[in-house]
């Protein structure tokens, strides 16, 4: 397989970043999506798009919408926000969902729980589509992300695309 068809058969992933730029853990949390998608190997993701936004409603769907006008991108992947707090994005992510996958949030919280006690009670995660593509919310913590991606994300991502959009 050469690099350019190995490029096309790669899945373009959008990494959105909730939070501050000048706050080391929204880097961090970005860094973990992104080692794992590149770690999942044979070039099965790529990244297509990198940013950090305020965790605002608005600027969420401002964000959306450029990541949406991109062909090669079939995913996007947030990270912070999901928590139950003053700074939840959670609502404003499952609010711009086409439809919800829910068993996806329900498994990350059996899992999260399994690792970390009733601390899992205080993160939520969420996948859906959006437009054609799959939306899937993450903790901001960078356990709670490594956790659903190793577990969750890269095993069935590839899977989830092909029932939203066959050709791929």
């Amino acid at each position: 397989m050469t690099a350019e068809s190995s490029q096309k058969a790669s899945i373009g992933c959008a990494v959105v970043s909730l939070g501050d730029r000048n706050r080391p853990r929204t880097v961090e949390i970005s860094k973990v999506i992104k080692d794992h998608l590149m770690a999942a190997g044979e070039g099965r993701f790529r990244v297509v798009h990198d940013s950090i936004v305020k965790r605002m409603a608005r600027q969420i769907k401002g964000e959306l919408a450029i990541v949406a006008e991109k062909p090669s991108c079939k995913a996007v992947i947030f990270g912070g926000g999901t928590g139950f707090g003053s700074k939840d994005s959670y609502q404003a992510v499952v609010g711009i969902m086409d439809s919800r996958l829910d068993t996806f949030g329900q498994i990350f919280a059996m899992l999260n729980y399994q690792e970390n006690g009733s601390a899992a009670v205080m993160e939520r995660a969420v996948a859906g589509t959006y437009r054609g593509r799959i939306i899937i919310a993450l903790p901001g913590s960078p356990s709670g992300a490594a956790l659903a991606m190793d577990r969750l994300v890269v095993p069935e991502l590839a899977e989830m695309i092909a029932k939203i959009s066959p050709r791929i």
